[in-house]
């Protein structure tokens, strides 16, 4: 049941990582939105690292 917690976190990370690619993609060349969704996608996964721990144990 936790591998399976785990196993989900990394899919999310995966699916927030490609989301934050194409969304850059879309935004063309505007550094200042560019910059304002680093910071977004940054802080999402900073919450995410809480839930997931460094040192799994199987």
């Amino acid at each position: 049941m936790q591998h399976e917690r785990y196993e989900n976190m990394a899919d999310l990370v995966a699916q927030s990582h490609g989301l934050y690619l194409r969304l850059r993609e879309r935004l063309g060349g505007d550094h200042g939105a560019h910059a304002v969704l680093w910071h977004a996608y940054l802080r999402y996964q900073r919450r995410l690292a809480h839930f997931v721990p460094t040192d799994l144990e199987f």
